[in-house]
């Protein structure tokens, strides 16, 4: 007989919107379509796996600047859910589908913010702020790849040849809103989040794109990414990722699209373990990631079990600040005021939102 737990992470898809670059969400706009040009490319490649060279494509150009403003505290899931709302229940939990990502698939590194405001647990990272790398070499690299990744998308969506890339390509995105049911001790709770989705396919899934130096033939993509990338594809709903094997040549300038591999999410278990058996005499330094779906749901259970409790504990009715860190093994909590200077910012812009939420849904 199944468990509750083994019945628990049912991820719906609730709606879809589109931000600009101050939050502003443009409700029901959906991601773009893949084009089929994936499968013309494909077509091309030989026994070899690769398209001739001079099928490539240039990823290089044109330049793609990553002006694009950081979207701190899912700011514009709150605008969304202040204009659509919750549809037929509350969620306990709101976050976005990165902090999903990363908690079923590593420790995670500094401060994350906890507010309960009107029943509801927002939770976020720290405030980001957009820092130039002082390492010309690493702003060149940064700069390159984010314009390899933006033309490598244009290539798979753009409705024609001439298409060119938009103005604002990285000054929005489209993002599906999401509900996972997660149990937490004899009942399941819901979390509500935002995804940024890539592309959709011909049945409307979701479809992850990546452009990578060597795609899956990338010593780290099986030893160290592929684990965040599953977790990331699983809270987004992808059925697949379009991997993208990019490469230089050289003396000659550009990136050159050699390659195009479809990895479906349930082959991911399976194809990562093979990747492993073929490298068993590694050195230490070049051990696979030990990953599990069961452990990631675990650890993610785990977290939503502990902020449950570490706020009922904290006050059973009223407004709760918490600031969690983990040490590697376990979750600390520490309960602050609306002051804080870690979490005012937070707390200000949930209330601001959900006082909206409430004035257009109080019927």
């Amino acid at each position: 007989m199944a468990t509750g737990m083994s019945q628990d992470f049912n991820i719906t898809n609730v709606g879809y919107y589109k931000r600009d670059n101050e939050m502003n969400v443009t409700v029901d706009a959906r991601p773009s379509h893949l084009n089929g040009n994936h499968i013309q490319f494909q077509e091309l490649q030989t026994s070899e796996g690769y398209v001739p060279k001079d099928q490539c494509i240039n990823l290089a150009e044109p330049e793609v600047i990553d002006n694009g403003n950081i979207e701190n505290y899912f700011e514009s899931l709150l605008n969304y859910i202040s204009i659509e709302g919750f549809g037929k229940e509350k969620p306990l939990f709101v976050t976005n589908k990165s902090f999903m990502g990363y908690l079923a698939s590593k420790p995670i590194r500094g401060t994350i913010l906890i507010f309960r405001y009107m029943g509801i647990i927002f939770i976020s990272y720290e405030k980001r702020e957009r820092k130039s790398p002082e390492d010309d070499k690493k702003k060149a690299s940064d700069a390159l790849a984010y314009t390899h990744g933006a033309n490598y998308a244009h290539y798979l969506k753009k409705k024609s040849d001439e298409e060119k890339i938009p103005e604002d390509y990285a000054k929005s995105g489209c993002k599906a809103v999401m509900k996972c049911d997660v149990s937490i001790g004899y009942k399941k709770e819901t979390v509500l989040y935002s995804a940024e989705i890539d592309a959709l396919d011909e049945l409307n899934q979701h479809i992850e794109l990546k452009a990578i130096v060597y795609g899956t033939d990338n010593e780290y993509f099986w030893k160290s990414n592929i684990c965040t990338f599953y977790w990331k594809m699983f809270f987004g709903g992808c059925s697949m990722m379009l991997v993208g094997d990019k490469f230089f040549r050289g003396e000659v300038p550009g990136c050159y699209l050699s390659r195009i591999e479809e990895l479906k999410i349930g082959e991911i278990i399976d194809k990562t373990e093979k990747a492993k058996q073929k490298r068993d005499n590694l050195e230490p330094t070049e051990v696979f990631e030990e990953w599990s779906l069961e452990k990631g749901k675990e650890r993610v259970r785990q977290f939503f079990r502990e902020v449950n409790a570490e706020v009922q504990m904290s006050c059973r009715d009223s407004d709760v600040c918490i600031l969690a860190k983990t040490d590697q093994q376990h979750w600390k909590f520490k309960p602050v005021n609306e002051q804080n200077e870690t979490i005012q910012e937070f707390v200000k812009l949930v209330k601001t939102k959900m006082d909206i939420w409430r004035t257009n849904f109080s019927n």
